[in-house]
């Protein structure tokens, strides 16, 4: 294997030559000696780099890959271990690599599979969250459903209700919401519809009372403290909107709470 030693000594037969070109040597004689000094240059270059490279262990390679993939340079690291896989085929250390490397390609393929997921079902892929913590006020979503009738302000065995005009529905949503505070303010409940890659803003839901304890409660001439924050932390609603038939679709209506 090449040493140092070996190329000061090429260093030096370098620069013996060039003390001679001022001597009024033949053309001829000239021409030889700069062709042996380009090729001595050449020569220790040559060297040089592979000194360079027999100092780039497997050990090195590896650590340099794993570097460039702790940094998140994806595809230096790849670059890295596919290197050292071809320069050590046998080396413990390409084993390492080879794993990093099929760890990475297979983490791309699932990334690439679930875009592709998401490009086909669009926002019906989006995850739902039926529970929404606003930071004092938390909304919980029991059900959400496209009816002709809104029913609300229950008591005993009677219920009050709305129904929707010719050419429209509601959308109804039962929900409570739990409040820190003894007077809150009700979060919007917004409603989007699906058009083409765009969510569309329909409307903002009203809330309505779920249940009373009575007919007295419900007339305000009796407490009921099941619908009063100052009393109890949790109060369920009925919250709705009436919406045109043709504005909907129950596969792709969206409830944003804000």
């Amino acid at each position: 294997m090449p040493s140092w030693k070996s190329i000061t000594r090429f260093t030096a037969l370098v620069a013996a030559p060039l003390l001679a070109l001022g001597c009024g040597i033949p053309s001829s004689e000239h021409e030889a000696v700069v062709a042996e000094r380009d090729a001595l240059r050449d020569s220790v270059a040559m060297l040089r780099a592979e000194v360079a490279d027999l100092r780039n262990t497997p050990q090195e390679r590896l650590a340099r890959a794993q570097r460039l993939a702790g940094s998140g340079d994806e595809e230096g690291a790849l670059g890295e271990y596919r290197a050292l896989a071809e320069r050590y085929p046998d080396a413990p250390e390409t084993q390492i690599a080879n794993a990093a490397v099929a760890a990475i390609e297979e983490e791309r393929a699932r990334a690439r599979a679930e875009a592709e997921r998401l490009r086909r079902e669009g926002f019906r892929a989006l995850p739902v969250e039926r529970n929404v913590d606003l930071g004092g006020t938390a909304v919980t979503v029991h059900s959400v459903s496209l009816r002709d009738r809104w029913v609300s302000d229950r008591y005993e065995s009677r219920w009050h209700y709305r129904d929707a005009r010719r050419g429209s529905t509601y959308v109804l949503a039962d929900v409570t919401i739990t409040a820190e505070s003894h007077d809150p303010q009700l979060p919007p409940i917004l409603v989007y519809a699906v058009d083409g890659a765009r969510l569309r803003y329909v409307g903002t839901l009203g809330y309505e009372v779920y249940r009373w304890d009575d007919y007295g409660s419900y007339l305000g001439n009796e407490a009921d403290y099941g619908n009063d924050f100052s009393r109890t932390p949790s109060i369920r609603f009925s919250a709705g909107l009436e919406v045109t038939e043709d504005g909907v679709d129950a596969e792709a209506v969206f409830l944003l709470v804000g």
